[in-house]
Formats: C-alpha cells, sequence, structure tokens
C-alpha cells in the first residue's frame, strides 16, 4: 500500500513536467526508486531484445557507466500508464538505427546521463500522452545525418529539454538532415526550458542539407525559453526553430553562417511570435542566392516584439514571402537592428534587385507577395543597408508608431526601398541622425489613386552627404496629396529612380527646387480640359535666391500635357498648370480616338465617370493605356474568338478528309464507321491584330461510308467536339461543344487518276467566354452556327520504293455569331455577327508504305503545305462598353491572316478496317505560326 502510494507521488511529480509556466521554469522532477538494470562493459542490444518497463516491471534506472549500442527498435521501452524510465548522471546510451529510449501510452523518460545518435536514430521518443525530459545535465549528441534529439510524435506528447543537446558532426552529406526537436503530431508540445541549449555545429556541407534546433513538421507547439545557436563558421541551410503550427520564442536564437541561409524562425503556416524577451540575432559574413532572416513567414504571420539583430549580408530582419497568406509584423514594442557589410554605393550596380539581394540588410520586408507591418523600430547602420523594402508584388504597411532611423554611422544607406507597382503606406517616421534629429511623418508611398499625408515635422533633408537616402526609388512612386515642407533644397533625383508626384492638394515648401516632378492628371477635373493649382509650391523664408525654382515639370499621364508655371507678384510661389491632350493625340488606333473623343461629356453617370478615370487617371504609357482600352473594347479578342471558331471547324473537317479522301472504291456495300481524335494546338498572335491561343479539343465521330459506283463513294459523318483555349491575355473559351454534321462524295476520274472529294458541312457550337479585362473576370457564354463546303483534288504517284502525293483544297465557311452580353463596368455586349471566310490552299506529301504482313500496313509520310486566305474572314461589329454608355464602336481594323506555311510529320498503322495514328505538325513561315500541334487518332470501320 505505501509503495503504491509512493509511486502515486511520483508519478503526479513526473506529470507536472508536462505543464509550461512562461515566467518560471517547469518543475524538475526527482527520479524515482525503481528497478535497477546494471550493465557492465558495452551491451549490444539487437533487434527485439531491447529492456522493457511495462505491467511486469514498472520503470526503469541506469546508473552504471556502461554503453548501450542499440541496433534494433529501441534499447529502452516504457509502455503505459505510471511507467517511466530514468537514464542517470553515469549512463550512456549509444543510439544507431532506432531509438535510444521509447516511452508510449502515457508513460514518461527522463535523462541525467548522455546520450549519442547515429545514422537516422533518435535520441529519446514519446508516443501518444507520453513526456521525454533532457535534464539540466542530461546531454544529447547528434553525431551523424538525419539524426533526432528528442521526438514527441504522438498525440498529445510532451518534450522538455533543461540541458543541452549538440547537433555536432561537423559534416552532413547530400539531403540529411539534424534536428534538435522533431514532431510529426498536430497536438505535440516542444520545450527548450530556460536552462536548455541546443548547439549547432555543421563546420563542412552545402546547401543541400540543413539542421533545425526545433520542427514541428505538422502542427503542434513550440516554445523557446533557452538558448538556440549555432558556431559562426556554420555551414548549409541552418533554422533556430521551423515551424507549421504556433511558435513562441522568449529566448534566445543566435545563429552564424559563411555563405548559406541562416533563419532564426521560419513560419511554414501558423504563427510564430518573438516575445519581449526574445532575442534572435543572424550573423552572415558572406553573400548567397538563398535569402536568410530573423524571422521568414512563408505562410501565416510572425511577430516580433522583441529584439533581432541581423548583420552581414543577404539578410532580412523580419520578411513575409510568397504570398498574400504571409504576414510578417514588427509590433510597437519590437526593436530591428540592421548593419550591413555590403560593399558598393546606391549609384552603381548594386541598386539592382539582383546585386541588393545577394548583398544588402533589410529591417522589414515582403517579397513575392507577401505581406509585411511595422509598427515598432527599425535602426539602419552599416553600408548598404535598408530600413524597409518590398517587390512589385508586395504590400507594406507602417503603422503611426514606427520608426525608421538611419544611424549617423551608416552610408550608402536607404529608409524604404520601393520597386515599381510596390504598394506601400506609411504612418510612422523617418529619421537620419547624419543630417536631421527629427524625421519625416505620414508618408504615403503608393501607386496613384490613394490619397496620403506627406509632412516634415522638423528641419529635415532628404539625403546626406554620405550617400543615405530617406527613400530610394527603384522604379517607385511617391504621392503627395498635401504640404511637404523642406527647410534646405528639394531636389527630386535624390529619390533614386523613381518618380515624385503632386496631385490636386499637394504643397511643397523649400529653399530652392530643382528636378523631375510630375503633375497627377486629377488636377484638372473630369470632362474638362485644362486645370490649376494656384501657389502650389513656394519659396520659404530661408531663401531669397532669385533663381529658386529649377524643376522641370511632366505630366504623370500621357493624356496631358504640363505647362509653364506662373508666379505670383512676389515672385515665391508658382502656379502649376495642366492641360488635357485630346484623344486623337495620344492613341494611334484613330477610330478609337474618335469614339472616345466625341464621348467625353459629361451626361451625370457615375459609371461614364469611372470608365474615363480609369483611362486618364493612370501611369501607364500611352501605349499600354491603348492596349487596355482596346483589350476592353475586344479589338484583338474578338477577331480571334471568330478565327478559333474557324480553326476548330476547319479541324473537324481535316479530320475526315484524312481520313477518307482516300478511299477504297470497290468495296461494296455499307460500312458503319467510328473513331475518335484528340490535339493540341498553339497558334500565335498577329501583332496590334490577333490574339494568340492555345489548348486542347477531343472528337469523337460515328456515320457511314456507301458504295455507288466502281468510282463512286458517298457518306456521311456526326462529329462532337469538345475544345479548351486559352488565349494570350489569359482570357478563355472553355468548355466548348460543336456539333458538326458532314456528307461527303468521293469520285475517281479514271482518265487521269484524280480523286475529287466534296464535303458540305453545317454545325453549332456553345461554350463559356472568360475575358480578362483591366485583371478581373468578365464571364458570359458564346454560341452560334455555321455552314460551309470544302472540295479537294488529289493525285497518287506510286513510284515503289515511295509514293507522292500532290493536292489542292478550297474551303469555304459562314459563322453566323450570336450576340454575346457581359456584364459589369467593363463588359461589352458584341451585337450579332455573319462573318465568312475562304481559303485556298495546296499540298504535296511524300510516303512510305511498310506492308507488316497479314494486311498490316505501316504509313509514314511528310507533307509540306501552303495556304491562303482569300478574302476577308472577320466582317464589322458594333461594340458597346457598359461604362461608356453612349453609341457604339465598330471593330473594323482587322485585316485576314494571309498566308501560312507547315510541314506535318505523319506514322499511321492501319488494317483495312482500322487505322491508328498521330502526327505532328510545326509552322514553317507565314503571318501566324503556330508552336507545335500533335494530333493522334483512332477510326473503325464495320463489314470490312
Amino acid at each position: 500500500m505505501k509503495n503504491n502510494l509512493l509511486i502515486a507521488i511520483i508519478m503526479i511529480m513526473l506529470l507536472l513536467v508536462g505543464c509550461r509556466n512562461k515566467k518560471n521554469e517547469p518543475p524538475i522532477p526527482t527520479p524515482p526508486p525503481a528497478e535497477v538494470i546494471n550493465i557492465s562493459g558495452q551491451e549490444t542490444i539487437e533487434s527485439g531484445k531491447g529492456y522493457v518497463a511495462d505491467k511486469t516491471s514498472g520503470h526503469m534506472t541506469i546508473y552504471n557507466s556502461a554503453i548501450i549500442t542499440n541496433n534494433s527498435d529501441y534499447a529502452f521501452l516504457a509502455d503505459g500508464f505510471g511507467r517511466a524510465i530514468v537514464n542517470t548522471s553515469v549512463g550512456e546510451i549509444k543510439v544507431k538505427n532506432g531509438y535510444g529510449i521509447k516511452v508510449i501510452n502515457s508513460a514518461i523518460a527522463y535523462n541525467q546521463g548522455k546520450i549519442d545518435v547515429e545514422n537516422g536514430s533518435v535520441g529519446i521518443y514519446a508516443g501518444n500522452e507520453s513526456k521525454i525530459i533532457n535534464s539540466t545535465y542530461g546531454i544529447i549528441n547528434i553525431w551523424k545525418g538525419n539524426g533526432i534529439g528528442l521526438r514527441p510524435d504522438g498525440e498529445n506528447s510532451i518534450a522538455i529539454n533543461y540541458g543541452t543537446i549538440n547537433l555536432q558532426e561537423t559534416r552532413l552529406t547530400f539531403g540529411e538532415c539534424a534536428y534538435g526537436f522533431y514532431s510529426n503530431s498536430k497536438t505535440s508540445k516542444l520545450i527548450n526550458a530556460p536552462s536548455g541549449k541546443i548547439n549547432i555545429n555543421f563546420t563542412d556541407g552545402t546547401s543541400l542539407f540543413y539542421s533545425a534546433g526545433m520542427y514541428n513538421a505538422y502542427g503542434g507547439l513550440i516554445e523557446n525559453y533557452g538558448l538556440i545557436q549555432s558556431s559562426e563558421n556554420s555551414t548549409g541551410l541552418i533554422y533556430g526553430i521551423r515551424s507549421k503550427g504556433e511558435t513562441n520564442n522568449f529566448g534566445i536564437i543566435k545563429l552564424s553562417s559563411t555563405d548559406k541561409n541562416i533563419v532564426g524562425m521560419i513560419i511554414e503556416s501558423g504563427t510564430g511570435k518573438n516575445f519581449e524577451s526574445g532575442i534572435i540575432t543572424m550573423k552572415k559574413s558572406g553573400a548567397s542566392s538563398v535569402l536568410s532572416s530573423g524571422i521568414g513567414v512563408k505562410e501565416g504571420i510572425g511577430e516580433n516584439y522583441g529584439i533581432i539583430n541581423i548583420s552581414g549580408k543577404a539578410l532580412f530582419g523580419i520578411v513575409a514571402e510568397g504570398s498574400n497568406k504571409a504576414i510578417a509584423i514588427n509590433q510597437v514594442a519590437g526593436i530591428i537592428n540592421v548593419y550591413s557589410t555590403a560593399v558598393g554605393n546606391l549609384d552603381g550596380d548594386n541598386i539592382s534587385d539582383a546585386k541588393f539581394l545577394d548583398n544588402g540588410a533589410v529591417g522589414i520586408g515582403a517579397i513575392d507577395g507577401g505581406i509585411a507591418k511595422n509598427y515598432g523600430t527599425v535602426y539602419v547602420d552599416g553600408n548598404l543597408a535598408i530600413g524597409a523594402y518590398i517587390d512589385d508584388m508586395s504590400t507594406l504597411y507602417l503603422g503611426s508608431s514606427s520608426k525608421i532611423v538611419i544611424k549617423s554611422t551608416a552610408t550608402n544607406s536607404v529608409g524604404i526601398r520601393i520597386k515599381s507597382g510596390a504598394t506601400i503606406t506609411i504612418e510612422g517616421s523617418l529619421e537620419n541622425y547624419g543630417i536631421v534629429n527629427g524625421g519625416v511623418g505620414n508618408i504615403g508611398i503608393v501607386p496613384y489613386g490613394s490619397v496620403v499625408d506627406i509632412y516634415f515635422e522638423n528641419t529635415g533633408n532628404i539625403s546626406d552627404e554620405k550617400g543615405n537616402r530617406l527613400f530610394f526609388l527603384d522604379g517607385g512612386t511617391i504621392v503627395s496629396q498635401q504640404h511637404m515642407e523642406i527647410q534646405t533644397d528639394f531636389n527630386v533625383n535624390h529619390f533614386g529612380k523613381g518618380k515624385f508626384v503632386m496631385g490636386s492638394y499637394a504643397k511643397l515648401s523649400a529653399s530652392n527646387v530643382s528636378g523631375d516632378i510630375y503633375l497627377a492628371p486629377d488636377m484638372v477635373p473630369l470632362y474638362a480640359n485644362f486645370g490649376t493649382i494656384k501657389n502650389a509650391i513656394t519659396q520659404n523664408s530661408n531663401s531669397n535666391e532669385s533663381n529658386w525654382f529649377k524643376a522641370n515639370l511632366k505630366s504623370y499621364s500621357e493624356f496631358f500635357v504640363a505647362k509653364d508655371v506662373t508666379y505670383d507678384e512676389t515672385g515665391k510661389a508658382v502656379n502649376l498648370n495642366l492641360e488635357r491632350k485630346s484623344f486623337d493625340t495620344v492613341l494611334s488606333d484613330k477610330n478609337l480616338a474618335k469614339y472616345l473623343e466625341d464621348n467625353y461629356t459629361n451626361t451625370n453617370s457615375s459609371n461614364k465617370d469611372k470608365f474615363y478615370d480609369g483611362i486618364l487617371r493612370t501611369d501607364l504609357t500611352a501605349a499600354q493605356t491603348e492596349d487596355k482600352i482596346r483589350n476592353m473594347f475586344g479589338v484583338e479578342f474578338y477577331p480571334a474568338y471568330q478565327n478559333l471558331v474557324y480553326d476548330l471547324t476547319s479541324y473537324n473537317n481535316k479530320m475526315i478528309f484524312d481520313n477518307y479522301a482516300t478511299l477504297d472504291y470497290e468495296k461494296e456495300g455499307t460500312s458503319p464507321v467510328v473513331g475518335i481524335e484528340t490535339r493540341n494546338f498553339d497558334f500565335k498572335g498577329v501583332d496590334n491584330k490577333l490574339q494568340g491561343y492555345k489548348g486542347n479539343e477531343s472528337s469523337m465521330f460515328v456515320g457511314f461510308d456507301t458504295f455507288g459506283t466502281k468510282n463512286f463513294r458517298f457518306g456521311g459523318l456526326g462529329i462532337i467536339n469538345r475544345s479548351n483555349a486559352t488565349f494570350e491575355n489569359k482570357s478563355k473559351f472553355e468548355n466548348t461543344y460543336f456539333y458538326q454534321a458532314n456528307i461527303y462524295f468521293a469520285y475517281k476520274l479514271e482518265s487521269s487518276k484524280v480523286d475529287f472529294f466534296l464535303s458540305p458541312y453545317i454545325g453549332a457550337y456553345n461554350g463559356d467566354i472568360t475575358r480578362t479585362v483591366d485583371g478581373n473576370n468578365v464571364e458570359t457564354v458564346g454560341t452560334g452556327k455555321y455552314f460551309g463546303s470544302l472540295v479537294r483534288a488529289n493525285r497518287n504517284f506510286d513510284l515503289g520504293f515511295m509514293y507522292i502525293l500532290p493536292e489542292v483544297q478550297f474551303d469555304y465557311g459562314q459563322n453566323q455569331q450570336d450576340e454575346i452580353n457581359e456584364i459589369g463596368l467593363t463588359s461589352v455586349n458584341f451585337k450579332a455577327n455573319s462573318t465568312t471566310k475562304s481559303n485556298i490552299l495546296g499540298a504535296l506529301k511524300f510516303g512510305k508504305i511498310f506492308d507488316l504482313g497479314n494486311e498490316l500496313k505501316l504509313d509514314t509520310s511528310l507533307r509540306g503545305d501552303y495556304s491562303k486566305e482569300l478574302g476577308n474572314p472577320i466582317g464589322d461589329v458594333n461594340v458597346q462598353v457598359a461604362g461608356a454608355e453612349n453609341g457604339s464602336y465598330t471593330i473594323n481594323n482587322y485585316t485576314k491572316i494571309g498566308a501560312e506555311s507547315n510541314a506535318i510529320v505523319r506514322v499511321a498503322l492501319s488494317k483495312p478496317f482500322f487505322a491508328l495514328y498521330v502526327e505532328y505538325a510545326y509552322s514553317l513561315a507565314g503571318d501566324r505560326t503556330t508552336g507545335g500541334t500533335i494530333t493522334s487518332g483512332l477510326q473503325y470501320k464495320f463489314n470490312y
């Protein structure tokens, strides 16, 4: 009875190990009295012969300094509630190809001694509801690749380290990994206590292996109160913590590397937080093709409340990368210290992204679509250091409490580096201690269209003599819509390679003003032709220079032109003047320009206002704007859509010709016919006339072939064709079905042995149209009917060793396109339209037929053809755009494709009653080319 009570007390103490306290270290249990395992010398445990603590033996304690070499599943196993294994301070376990200690089903393991792990083994493993503890004096060494110190893999399993885990092999080979902690469980807990240390020391290797202090591969909880560190000469990919669950760092993560990737905390999904007591320090001495970071977020949310120190090259303090599902946040209490050791200056080659990302160091950033938010402080120091950075696909927000400080010892460093197309909203401050003890408040750097405030709170400037800049624009844009006051000179060229734009509410005051200043189109009211902003730029009281305004004024939009400034009576203020150009002077499509100019009148329509605002008030070039408008009106889509319909019908007819143009005229009776065929196609576009498209289609046909006379045959076929096509601008014509009926007549002229083939046809189609307009998808349905006829004549010259088959073909078709109605501001209405297309083709085929016996033949051939359209396949069509409202625009600038030339290789295996074939076609020349077309098919004739 007393023993049971004692065991119960001991187990309660051991269970307390699973509890965690963010302020105090979890209690360390005293090893319980237990069965003593006496092992003298070295013992090798073979498979299935490990020691087991189960229902018959409650728990085991290893006291003597022997070495257990395990070549099996486990050396020690505890199974069930109340079972425990304790490795004392004099116990040693050497693990090869298995588990040193394994506990499952609510058992406990406790290491005070030494465990060496090799060859993909595990020091201590925990199954369901089990706990494993490495004590204050416990040491676990990982000596070979794929080794794991503590592995809590079961449901609700817990692993705690109070002692030391060393990942200390000098080299890992290709593809190997080493972990201090590792778990595959979504409900596991991995805890590195305040006294816990994880040391990483791999000094020889490549980025093809990696190590991690703590890793939960499928979820669960990670908490670090202790120290995770790597030696300064470590190589390979090193993660302090790698997580797909919940991660909290209260301790220290300190990683170093020469030229490989190091990440303090990588959040692949879930959440990760570096709390106030947490310190993450990254040091990287060499450049790398892979970015390193204190906190990196692939998906989920990563937050810094503590301190992140980065020093070296190709480093981020905290970064969101990959998609808008990745969010990196430096909170109010968060501090990021950036020290860059890169070499170069902002005016040299280092301004390119490739050079910058290989060399510079960044406090907070977002790349490849990520979202970064700063509410804390970023200190910028060293050479080529960056406070905040985003690329053209990402978003950066700096809140009102945020602060970016360029320290006085910094050189060639930047507060914010901006890529063209990036979105940044800034409400915080920038400080440059090299020049001012003040800053920039309420800054907004966004694409045109957003209203933001710009105001210099104190005496300030935008650069210093050491090459530092508050802003560095790599194609980015600053849009000012309110007051900017500078007590010294204002030179826009100090911003870098970007644009400074003044909007209708902008004001600027400086001693002297120079550089390129762009005027935003909102200076001109919509439907007006001229706009003036009075006293927009003034000379401050610190300057009396008469020639103070030297700026070069430009229009931000190519639909406007900046006019000469006018001065007030004092000569210390200028008025900015902007004039709208007529659409005819900007657009090359004069019909489109006339339509837009004629409709540019105020009709009190909000849709119309949005339509013209989207055209005029952008930073697109004239060519880009024209492409945007033409795409909106379907100028290139509609002809491509029509041509796609003709191509698909021509494909159906080609399938009939290729299989029935040469027939067995002597076969009497009627033969039912079935067949299938598939094709991948890729047609290139014609510049400014026709979009290209690519896709796939499959067809099934059924019909009959009938004997008439010895020189005449006829038949009929029904075809169902399903296709999917994607156009160059990502628009689509999908789930399209063609239903076609053909009859054919074949006649052989005995005197010349020329085969004539005639096939009238009729059909209908329907499919889903998705047009991509201004980044949005507009969906509708396309339907129509068509009919036509084809005539072909050919002559087969059998030379014995090969055959030559010249042929000529004429094709006439008419497509009756039904009306297309879209919904939305940028939607269009294509009126019903009937178009015709005629085409003549000449071809020459060289082939060889191999007789394989038993009526089986192999036909190989090479065919070259040349075709030319005889008429214009696309007629005029009236188009109405919802936003424009008034009238319709006629698409009439399309010309016929013209000539095309192709080479076709075909291989067919056949008997009289079936054929199996494949062919490849490629364009040789012409107004429109293909990227290669692959066709394969099978046909079967009955009664043969």
